[in-house]
């Protein structure tokens, strides 16, 4: 569905508190080879990234980053 709304090339940047969907998230991304992983992290709040964002959390990130849970990244992109 991403290769669909993202035109070839464009950047996604997917941000999560869920582990499960952060984690088949990777498998399946990992397993095309149409697709490209540029930053991949399990802890998007201590990474280099962090300032890049501007210290913007949503409210569910919150939440979540309230009780104990990190919030994952992966910024990826399609090929042709």
């Amino acid at each position: 569905m991403y290769k669909q709304l993202v035109k070839s090339g464009g950047l996604i940047h997917f941000k999560t508190d869920n582990t499960g969907l952060y984690e088949y998230t990777d498998l399946v991304l990992s397993e095309r080879p149409d697709c490209q992983i540029h930053y991949n992290t399990a802890d998007f709040y201590e990474s280099e990234l962090h300032d890049a964002h501007h210290g913007i959390k949503t409210r569910y990130e919150k939440i979540f980053s309230d009780k104990g849970e990190k919030i994952k990244y992966i910024q990826f992109s399609f090929t042709e």
